[in-house]
């Protein structure tokens, strides 16, 4: 996505959650916090993002989001049900209608049996949730978070759109 893109869909984001008078929030693994700095760049957003939490290991997403350690400690606290807790902890602790969360591998850890990044996002609206699995395996770190920042804002901006 080009910065003019971006600039793009969170313009869509910030006039629909304005006029719609929606709350947003964030749960950040992956993303450590691209996220929410990217939905605090417009002016007059405070009008909708309530804040973010980037959890980054597995104390934080317990303690701080919820998540259920038994669930978290299967899966290295990576897989799509981890991230949809992350969520559902987000939205519970910020009161939000809409959430991103973010987790994955932005790098091989073949210690721990990850060949190829992946990530997965989570985007909760309403009753309406999305579910992401990305392949990271074609991107550099740094390229590999702010692809996944971006591609779960343009997602939610969609959601929103329709």
């Amino acid at each position: 996505m080009t910065s003019q893109e971006s600039l793009e869909v969170l313009e869509t984001i910030h006039r629909i959650a304005i006029e719609r008078g929606l709350k947003i929030a964030t749960a950040e693994s992956l993303t450590a916090g691209m996220v929410a700095s990217s939905l605090a760049t417009l002016s007059g957003s405070s009008a909708y993002f309530q804040g973010g939490v980037a959890a980054y290991n597995l104390d934080a997403k317990v303690n701080i989001l919820g998540v259920e350690r038994k669930v978290a400690e299967a899966c290295n606290c990576v897989s799509d049900e981890v991230a949809l807790q992350m969520a559902r902890g987000a939205r519970d602790l910020f009161g939000a209608d809409c959430v991103i969360a973010t987790m994955g591998y932005a790098e091989p850890w073949p210690e721990s049996g990850v060949l190829k990044p992946f990530a997965f996002y989570v985007i909760l609206y309403g009753d309406a949730r999305k579910i992401v699995e990305t392949d990271l395996s074609y991107l550099r770190r740094d390229d590999a978070r702010k692809a996944i920042a971006l591609s779960a804002l343009r997602d939610l901006a969609m959601m929103l759109d329709t």
